[in-house]
């Protein structure tokens, strides 16, 4: 059986025989394979749940689908919509995420829809999507391949993603690549840097206007298809090496040597050291803008890649997972997207909400009763969210909890009913169809519907 490795954002390709787990020559990792991997055959039966859960004990599909589309029902005829809420996670695939976004987004039509790649991923696709205008990187695993620098900030492959990061030493010992690394702490990763910047903390786009201002003044920065190229100018000639290394800790030699190592074919990659940061939006800006202007955005061996904490973030951006996205890359706040998407679903108009709550927003939304059904689809929220004690206290406040998931995690004990992922979207899809007798939607057949579901996905 073919599968995923769920155990870093690398999303290795394997192949389980029996209890052998073995690499398999996929996209991500061309036959690698990590020790995380090789222990997916000593967990993968361990406390597995067995069958669906209500309040009133183990039932069959059947009863539990029941069960769950009253609830979600009467919830809409009483508080409306929004009253529905849904927090997802990025480890289940594209597939499903595509289905749970039908059913909450497409077919409620509730706003209050997020994914766990928000508290991930957000401000790397939010700097994508203000530099490039869609949420996408610009290069792939297999530029590290060609690139003659790879320029890590914020993030240890070493630790976090061993495939990824045999690679890049594969890159460097026989391609005789360079490494930067910019880290506060002296990493794994920066100890086989051939330039290891220990970073002052929260002065990460200081360093970046820096390298710039170098490469202004070196002539060798292309501002030609830069948007306020004048107010960046500006801003970088302030920050010459000298005054940058008083503020940043790196010494000025070293600015300057990394900004010269920019004339090759450079792969910037960062991660959760810069995104999960205050400004983190701001420096993934600062790391695009940086690649455009020395002609490192596009092109083999080059590009902007942030590394991921989970193996489909991406996934969740392309099905509409996130607070405020539609399938395909569209977005609520364009009434274009939205009456596409509406008939692409064949729903009335205004089904879609045109308002949205991120998951961070959900931790009041819920503490003022407004969520009346929560359903976590693949996420274990009780242990993850910041305040993630505060949110296990707020659970009380919702009359009912669905966790979708294959464990009894820390958030499925909170829960009133529990799915588990059966015959592929199953739990999900059957309550899409159940909810579709509700009287203020179209009737479909369950034939068309199941087509619908997952045989026809929306294309761009």
């Amino acid at each position: 059986m073919k599968s995923i490795c769920p155990f870093c954002g690398v999303g290795c390709g394997i192949e389980i025989n029996g209890n052998k787990v073995l690499p398999a020559d996929h996209i991500t990792n061309r036959g690698s394979m990590c020790i995380k991997a090789s222990i997916l055959s000593e967990v993968k039966d361990i406390e597995r749940l067995a069958s669906p859960t209500i309040p009133t004990g183990d039932v069959d599909w059947e009863r539990a689908i029941s069960y769950v589309s009253d609830k979600i029902k009467s919830s809409i005829r009483k508080y409306g919509k929004n009253s529905v809420g849904f927090y997802i996670g990025a480890q289940i695939p594209t597939e499903d995420q595509y289905v749970a976004v039908k059913l909450g987004k497409g077919i409620i039509g509730t706003g209050v829809f997020d994914s766990n790649v928000r508290l991930c991923m957000a401000s790397a696709a939010s700097a994508l999507k203000f530099s490039l205008g869609v949420p996408l990187p610009t290069a792939n695993y297999d530029d590290i391949d060609s690139a003659d620098v790879i320029f890590l900030i914020g993030v240890n492959p070493a630790s976090n993603f061993p495939v990824i990061w045999n690679r890049i030493l594969k890159r460097k010992n026989r391609g005789n690549a360079k490494l930067i690394v910019i880290d506060p702490v002296k990493t794994e990763s920066a100890e086989a840097a051939d330039i290891f910047a220990m970073i002052r903390p929260g002065t990460d786009i200081v360093l970046l206007a820096s390298i710039a201002n170098q490469l202004l003044e070196l002539g060798k920065a292309d501002l030609s298809n830069l948007e306020g190229r004048e107010d960046f100018v500006g801003f970088a000639k302030k920050w010459y090496p000298s005054k940058a290394s008083m503020v940043t800790g790196i010494e000025e030699f070293m600015i300057k040597k990394m900004a010269n190592m920019l004339s090759g074919k450079v792969l910037f990659m960062w991660g959760m050291g810069v995104n999960q940061t205050v400004n983190g939006t701001d420096t993934g800006i600062a790391i695009i803008t940086l690649a455009a202007i020395s002609n490192n955005l596009h092109g083999e061996g080059r590009g902007v890649l942030p590394l991921t904490g989970q193996h489909n973030s991406m996934g969740a951006r392309e099905a509409g997972a996130l607070a405020g996205m539609l399938p395909g890359f569209r977005y609520v706040d364009k009434e274009d997207d939205v009456n596409f998407m509406e008939d692409f679903w064949n729903v009335p108009r205004l089904t879609i909400s045109r308002q949205y709550w991120t998951v961070t927003e959900l931790h009041k939304l819920v503490e003022e009763h407004k969520i009346r059904v929560l359903w976590i689809i693949g996420s274990n929220p009780v242990v993850s969210v910041p305040e993630s004690r505060r949110f296990k206290e707020a659970l009380s406040y919702v009359d009912t909890v669905i966790v979708q998931d294959v464990y009894m995690t820390e958030t499925a004990r909170e829960a009133d009913v529990i799915y588990l992922p059966q015959d592929g979207e199953r739990g999900t899809a059957y309550v899409l169809l159940e909810i579709r007798q509700f009287p203020i939607y179209p009737k479909f057949t369950i034939h068309q519907m199941r087509l619908n579901l997952t045989g026809k996905f929306c294309p761009r």
